[in-house]
This record gives structure tokens, sequence and C-alpha cells, in this order.
């Protein structure tokens, strides 16, 4: 009993030292996720999990222990990739509990930012909430109602107005140098401002003129489309498009005010208003399972008198996610679920940027949450199956492969395997290939 004892103190001793070792390493995992959350680098690196088991089991010069080492050293690798998921927000916080009313009844003022208004008619009272007693350059297209400009034109002390054509071919270098040219003809100063008036398109182009003429002027956005309303107009994120290369020239500049006004949806025909539901469908699916179970069962278009309190919440969560990581280095990207192969299907086939969000959602999402997205994107009127040639698929990956989300030859990916909950996954193009050709084959 004396050498049962003996040999029970050393094990004991022996485990004080590993409990050590083992706060220690913890400690290094920590420091890791810190700094791959400010990189941006995917918690998983298969490679080199793989190195450390195989390095640890060669350590082992008993055979027998070989296999019950390699065990134990998995197990510990997989509790450091779920502690640094936990760190890099894996699950958020649950917004649910932001919401006092229930879906469908009114929300307080209080539910969105402070530089965000939300208001039917709003535009008409442009004057009240933004200065535009100064020099204001007025950004549409040619597919936003002319008098949605103009009530701004009308607004403010001196306005110049800029009209660029329809749709994402604007987004440009040329047409950002048009604008520098007209505030510059105009004797633009620092104290002048722009206000764009139109969709995500009209809002990148004249938010990156903003954020970089004169190294910065006030930038107001009125979105006009239920994409740009939900998404697009919030966080402040502004890019043009280069050498075919969707958002690759930008810059990350909160716009001084938001003005939501859910009455100019009317104009919109049906197929953009999906394109808008893709993304309100996005947000809930990443970080609000409550919201997407509403959906579920109250749908979007189809109680377009509750609009209003949907833009609510989908703003309230994204501006929360933005303020927990303004530089989108880390949970911020998370709303990138299904852009990474819905930008390259944007370039291989001229889908609308909503329409390919949707798509791109499929691949990146467990079966069971795949079938739910699906039903509510049938729903919605936006598409679940990909018509394309053979070759598509190539292009698609190509193009996801020069995305901002690449790292290296690695693709930094946003995956849904159950609804509300996201995690990091940097994957081959190899096995984007092949996820996208499994799903809609």
């Amino acid at each position: 009993m004396d050498e049962l004892k003996k040999l029970r103190e050393k094990i004991n001793c022996i485990d004080a030292q590993m409990a050590r070792l083992f706060e220690e390493r913890m400690d290094l995992v920590e420091k890791v996720a810190d700094l791959k959350k400010d990189a941006g680098i995917a918690v998983s690196d298969k490679e080199r999990e793989e190195q450390v088991v195989s390095r640890g089991v060669e350590l082992i010069e008993k055979e027998q222990f070989k296999d019950l080492y390699k065990e134990f050293i998995v197990k510990t690798i997989d509790l450091s990739v779920k502690y640094q998921q936990e760190r890099l927000g894996k699950r958020t916080i649950n917004y649910e509990d932001a919401y006092e009313e229930p879906f469908g009844q009114k929300c307080s003022e209080s539910h969105v930012p402070q530089n965000v208004i939300i208001e039917r008619e709003a535009l008409s009272e442009v004057k009240k909430y933004f200065d535009l007693n100064r020099k204001v350059l007025v950004v549409t297209d040619k597919g936003v109602p002319a008098d949605y400009a103009d009530q701004v034109c009308n607004a403010a002390k001196d306005s110049v107005l800029v009209v660029i054509e329809a749709g994402e071919a604007s987004k440009t270098l040329d047409n950002l140098r048009w604008l520098y040219e007209k505030m510059m003809e105009n004797n633009f100063t620092r104290k002048d401002c722009i206000v764009a008036v139109g969709g995500g398109v009209v809002g990148d182009l004249a938010g990156l003129a903003a954020a970089t003429y004169m190294r910065g002027i006030d930038f107001y956005n009125i979105p006009t489309t239920l994409l740009a309303q939900v998404d697009a107009s919030i966080g402040g994120k502004s890019a043009v498009n280069l050498a075919g290369i969707k958002n690759i020239v930008g810059s990350i500049r909160k716009p001084c005010g938001v003005l939501i006004d859910p009455a100019v949806l009317k104009t919109l025909d049906k197929r953009q208003l999906a394109c808008g539901a893709a993304e309100i469908i996005k947000i809930a699916a990443v970080f609000d399972e409550g919201l997407f179970c509403e959906i579920e069962k109250n749908g979007i278009l189809g109680n377009l008198k509750y609009i209003e309190e949907i833009i609510r919440r989908a703003v309230k969560i994204k501006e929360e996610v933005v303020k927990n990581d303004e530089s989108d280095r880390g949970v911020r990207r998370a709303l990138n679920f299904g852009h990474t192969l819905g930008h390259g299907i944007e370039n291989a086939t001229g889908m609308f940027h909503g329409e390919a969000v949707a798509l791109g959602m499929l691949p990146m999402c467990s079966e069971d949450v795949r079938e739910r997205i699906k039903k509510l994107l049938l729903k919605e009127c936006l598409p679940v199956k990909y018509h394309g040639d053979g070759n598509d698929g190539k292009k698609i990956i190509e193009a996801a492969a020069h995305d901002k989300k690449a790292q290296g030859d690695r693709i930094i990916t946003v995956r849904v395997d159950k609804i509300g909950t996201f995690r990091f996954q940097d994957s081959s193009p190899e096995e984007l290939l092949e996820i996208f050709e499994e799903v809609f084959s």
C-alpha cells in the first residue's frame, strides 16, 4: 500500500504540472484568438492542427501510448478551437432581448442609432434632419424617381445634382473622378457635404467620394431600396469596383446621418424588394433566431405594413455588430454570410446583388439550415437554383479567390450550422468549387 501511495503522489504531482501547463497553454490560445480577430483569420487551421498532433505523437517513445496521446492532444486542440471561437464571437448576444414590443408592433426610437432616422415621409422633411445650409452635392441615379433628389436639392442652400447610370457598372473610378471634378468646379470646401439618394451603388460611390475629397467631408445617405435601407447604408462601408473585382477600392467611414423613409419603397418593383428580403434573411440567420422564426411565420414582402418594424430590427442588429467591430476584422465579417460565393455569382451572371447573395448562402450552411433558408427564399420570390453553364463554377470561385476575404491561397467563409449562430472557416478554392457543385448540381 505504501508503494501505491507513492505512485499516486507522483501522479498527483504530474497532474499539478499538467494543470499549470494547460493554464499556460490556454493563456497563449487566448492571445492567439485576439491576434486572429485583429487579422480576420479563421480559427481553424487544419494543416497546423495535424502538424501539432503528428509532432506530439512523435515525442512519445513507448508505442503502446502513442494512440492514447494522439486522442489526448486531439481533444486538447478541440478545446482550444472551441475557446477561440467563443473569443471571436461564434455565439453572439441575443438581440431579441433588446426588443420589448412583440414583432409587428411599433418600436421606440431608442431601438435605432441616433444618426439613423426611420420614419415614413421623412424625406419631405429632410432639412429637419440634415445640415443642408451649405453647398450640397446630391448624387442619385436614373432609376430613382427624380422627385426624391429634387426634394433634397430644394432643401439645400446651394445644390449641385449628379445623376449616374443605374446599376453596378456605375461603381467605377471614372465616376468617382467625375464627382471630384464636379465638386472642384463648384468650389466645394471641407465645410460642404454630399448626400446620396438611391440604392447601394449610389451610396457606395457618393460615400467614397465624401470620405476622400479633401481628406473627408460630411456625408449623408438616403437609401431608397430595401436592400440599402437594411444593409448597405449602415456601417460606413463605401467602395468601387476595379478590374472586375467587386468593392476592391474603398473605405470605412460612417455617415453623419442616414434617413430611411419606408414610404419610398412603394416605387420599387417586386424584384428589387426581394433583393432586400435576401439581406434581411441573411442577418436574421446569422444573428437573430427569433427574427428568423418570425419571418418564417409572417414573411417579409407579404407583410409590407410591418416593413418599418422589420427594417428597425435589421438596422439595430447591424449597428450593434458594427459598433463591436468597426474595422471589419472580427465579428463584423459574419455579415459576409452568402457574399463570398454571392459576389462571384454576381460577377459571373449579372444577377442582382440580393439574388446572388441568396444563392451564395445555400452552400455555406448545414443541411437543415439550408432547407429552412430555401423555403424562405422561395416565399420571397428569390432563386434557390443556379442556372449557368459548366464553366461558371470555376469563374465564380476565381472571383471569390480575389475577394477581400481571401487570405493567401485560402478563402475565409462564414458558415451557419444553426440559425442565430455562425463560425468562420477558411477553405481552398477547390473545396469551395466542390461544395458549390454539390449544392447546385
